[in-house]
């Protein structure tokens, strides 16, 4: 069986990749599991660092298909680019924390 994988061209039409929510999840576990110490910020202000599950439980919770394959596709760029995505990763789930918040 092939592993799904995401176009890695600047301009995607992710209305029509199709993916499984279980292959999403398992392309995210991926990039993710790697990581060590990811750390945000909670809504009290507090730095906690978070695990590869509550990571991924986020992310599905707070954002849209087309965004987490939006965001899949930045991580093969990057990964493509032999940069890391710690920090970029800490930037993004710091937005959903604070769009949270906000709520």
């Amino acid at each position: 069986m092939q592993k799904p994988s995401i176009n890695i061209d600047t301009h995607t039409d992710y209305s029509n990749v199709r993916i499984s929510l279980n292959q999403l999840i398992g392309l995210l576990k991926m990039y993710i599991s790697p990581l060590s110490g990811l750390k945000i910020r909670t809504k009290e202000g507090e730095l906690r660092e978070v695990n590869t599950e509550t990571i991924i439980n986020v992310l599905v919770t707070h954002l849209s298909r087309t965004q987490l394959l939006e965001l899949l596709h930045m991580f093969q760029i990057i990964k493509k680019r032999k940069s890391n995505i710690k920090h970029y990763f800490e930037y993004i789930l710091q937005g959903i924390a604070y769009k949270d918040k906000q709520r």
